[in-house]
Formats: C-alpha cells, structure tokens, sequence
C-alpha cells in the first residue's frame, strides 16, 4: 500500500458505530445515563435527580417525575442476551432511574471521519514539526524534551508502531500535498458536533455510551496487513474519539461480561465537569459490586 493508498484508507468512515437517532423531547432536567452495552447499537438513557455518594450504600436519587421508562427493542447480538438487557436495566432502576434513550446525529460516522483528519494531520505536524510538542500555544514547553524527540525521532523511526508510522505517514502526505486544507474543513465542524452533544446536556447530565461498540476481539497479528491493523485500531475509537475533539470529560467502568470477556461503559459529562463523570462511576461500581473474574481465570 502506497501513502496515498493510506490517506485514503485514514478517511473512510468506520463500519461498526452506534446506528444514528434522534433526540427524544425530554421535559426533566435530572441526572442522565445513556446506557448502551458493548452490542446496543440503540444507547438507554436513564434521568434521576441527582447523585448520592454515601459509602457502601451509594445510589443515584430521583425526587419528583421523572421520564417515563421506554422499551427499546435492542437487537439480539452475539454475547447479549435479553436477559442481560433486562438485568442492566433493572439495575439502574434500582438506582432511583428511569430510562429513555438519545442520540447526536454527527456520533455515528461523521465524528470519526472528522477525528481522523485531524488526529492525522495534526499528529503528524506535531510530531514530525513540532518535535512532540507543536508550537504557538500557551503552557510549558521543555527543550530538552524537544531536542531529545527530535534527535531520536530520525534514529529510531523503525521502533515506532505501525499505527503510529501510518499517522506520520499520512499526515505528511496530507499536509504537503493538501496544504492543511483538510485540518482546516474538519476543525470548522467541531463547533457543530460539540453543540450536539451539548444539546442533549440541556435535559441531561451524563452521558454513557459503550467504551468501545463490540465485544473484545483477538489481537490482530504483528504480521497483519497494514489496511488490517489501521482498521482495527482506528475501529476501537469510535466512540471514544469524538470526545477527544469536543472536550467534554468522559472514563470508562467495567460494566459485564460479554462472551466471558469484560466490556465497559464509558460515562461523559459537560465540559469543565469531570467530578461529576467520576462520582456517577463511583456510584455505578458501589452499586454493581465485585466485578465477575472471567471463566477460566
């Protein structure tokens, strides 16, 4: 595969995201969840009142009305039973939540499209130009950080993995053959996908999405095909990277077991937030308990 083949490659969409929907009117302002499981390619929304971080006895309160419960009919995957729908739901439930459910139009596909050219774009003239640290932003710069990358960065580039070299790659070729106009397209519509999500935190506090949307997979081999290893690693971010361009804090929790492999949700809350993502995981965890060991281990 030649570099263009590869910049190319960098810009498809991915093939496996949350399937798009629209925002559903919520009339409550309260602690919001979306819960979607490693295979729910419909996210729950669950709204209570607020948080309690009380010790052992952790929970999410509801005080007053809340949104009705919705029944989203989630399609029957490998690794996901209507039971273990049910039981999620229930647990929440518990809580003191109820369930609806949301989405961002741009999440599916367009986020990743837009995080890929600028991920490679701009970590390519970050690393290749900037030395590892860029330029013309305020903060702290070390130069002996900056000389040190830059000098090793030319001895040792075979050491890089292939995923990093098909960024720089990428990247460079963009840059000077594109002259950044790309960067440019893809950085004017952050503005539009941060309001997005920042819509549905006018009815709701937090988000939860799957950390990554399929169940865990085997590792792809060192001598993999390279369009096969950008692939997958460029497949496991596309819920996680589109948060990465609009700020809004997000961690990820164990959440179950798929298959007898873990998967986990991630919670994301507004910008300037990041307590508050922290204390809703808190509370899931009190209230999940001792996270199952997988069969066999």
């Amino acid at each position: 595969m030649d570099v263009h083949q590869l910049a190319l490659l960098a810009r498809q969409p991915s093939a496996v995201l949350i399937e798009r929907q629209s925002f559903w009117g919520m009339p409550k302002r309260g602690l919001a969840l979306i819960l979607a499981n490693a295979l729910f390619w419909q996210p729950l929304l669950v709204q209570a009142e607020g948080i309690v971080v009380s010790g052992p006895n952790t929970s999410l309160s509801q005080a007053g009305n809340g949104v009705p419960i919705v029944n989203i009919a989630a399609p029957n995957a490998t690794g996901l039973s209507h039971n273990q729908y049910q039981h999620a739901v229930a647990q929440l439930e518990s809580l003191g939540a109820t369930v609806g459910e949301a989405s961002a139009p741009w999440h599916r596909g367009v986020a990743l499209d837009m995080w890929n050219v600028i991920a490679t774009d701009g970590a390519a003239y970050q690393m290749l130009q900037g030395n590892g640290y860029g330029m013309n932003v305020d903060g702290y710069y070390d130069p002996d950080i900056m000389s040190y990358f830059g000098a090793r960065r030319r001895e040792h580039a075979n050491a890089l993995s292939s995923s990093v070299r098909a960024v720089a790659l990428t990247g460079h070729y963009s840059l000077k053959n594109l002259h950044g106009a790309y960067y440019a397209k893809a950085r004017m519509l952050v503005p539009e996908l941060t309001r997005q999500y920042d819509e549905a935190f006018k009815n709701f506090d937090v988000l939860v999405l799957p950390t990554m949307p399929f169940v865990a997979t085997t590792l792809t081999a060192a001598d993999a095909p390279i369009e096969e290893y950008v692939h997958s690693a460029l497949n496991m971010l596309a819920n996680t990277a589109p948060f990465d361009l609009t700020g809004h804090p997000a961690t990820s929790i164990p959440a179950g077991l798929a298959e007898g492999l873990p998967v986990a949700m991630m919670i994301v809350a507004p910008r300037f937030k990041d307590a508050l993502a922290l204390r809703v995981a808190q509370a899931y965890e009190t209230a999940r308990g001792a996270f199952p060991r997988p069969p066999g281990v």
